[in-house]
């Protein structure tokens, strides 16, 4: 197929429902490494269930074979995880990420970036923009907490999620994030006795936009003290198959989907702080930024 193909001259390749990927990505890193491509974005999407280890291995040596990709969107639900390496090797250009790999559940979580591979990309990415990935709240036995950061008279031992906020921070360029896990998912939907029928009536009754509101209150406050430039702020899993709410609550949003601006409020004593404002048209807030 490839020997009818100018691959040296795609600006653009989408990959959907693909099988076969990891012998496509070895010859073409072939090509790449002898010629100057010209590729700017990629899209692989709905690969195949149990996508092997090999695919990692092939999709690093095709990202590491060039480098000049401006917008990656990568979303597998079921591979093994993706090297930070091989996507820091086009950050000198990349200005939109999307990589989720996993559901939205914490056993995904050893799949997914930590906080250290989002460290590697705060430094290698300086121009990234938007970004959009699964990151996951703390571990399955902690409490999870709408306060995040140092609080007075308590010593800050930070948690994963809070690390990993803090190397998303240091992403000065970034403007929009979008996390694919919905706040406290854990407690939503999986504690005994009648709490779903409960859940799904505050879904109806709008009441859930409470939960998500804190949580993005928290997030916002944090990434703030943290020195981030984030202006936008978005909860939406992605290829999940979540039962919806029927009808929008008072702020416009519909669950699991929820949307927030930076804002910042001064008691005119002490420094600014952020919070976050709900939102429904994300497209006219942050044009260019899809959702």
């Amino acid at each position: 197929m490839l020997r009818r193909i100018d691959t040296l001259s795609l600006h653009e390749l989408t990959l959907d429902t693909f099988t076969g990927a990891e012998e496509l990505f070895e010859a073409m890193a072939s090509q790449f490494g002898n010629g100057k491509p010209c590729l700017k974005k990629l899209f692989i999407t709905n690969l195949p269930r149990q996508t092997t280890e090999q695919f990692v291995v092939s999709f690093f040596v095709f990202l590491a074979s060039f480098s000049g990709i401006q917008k990656l969107y990568l979303r597998c639900e079921d591979c093994h995880k993706i090297d930070v390496d091989g996507i820091a090797n086009h950050g000198e250009h990349l200005k939109y990420l999307f990589i989720v790999n996993g559901g939205i559940h914490r056993k995904d979580s050893e799949r997914c970036f930590d906080a250290s591979d989002l460290q590697k990309l705060a430094i290698a990415c300086p121009k990234l923009e938007y970004l959009c990935l699964n990151l996951y709240e703390i571990d399955s036995d902690g409490n999870e907490s709408d306060v995040l950061g140092a609080q007075v008279g308590v010593d800050f031992n930070p948690n994963g999620f809070e690390e990993a906020l803090r190397a998303v921070a240091g992403m000065k360029s970034l403007r929009t994030i979008k996390l694919t896990n919905p706040p406290e998912y854990r407690k939503a939907f999986h504690r005994p006795g009648d709490f779903l029928r409960y859940f799904f009536r505050n879904l109806q009754e709008g009441t859930e936009r409470y939960r998500f509101q804190a949580r993005a209150d928290g997030i916002m406050q944090y990434l703030g003290q943290c020195g981030s430039n984030i202006q936008g702020l978005a909860f939406t899993p992605v290829g999940e198959r979540l039962r919806k709410a029927e009808y929008p609550d008072r702020k416009g949003h519909i669950w699991p989907n929820y949307f927030y601006q930076r804002r910042t409020a001064t008691d005119g004593k002490g420094p600014d702080v952020a919070f976050a404002e709900p939102i429904v048209d994300w497209d006219d807030r942050f044009p260019g930024d899809s959702i």
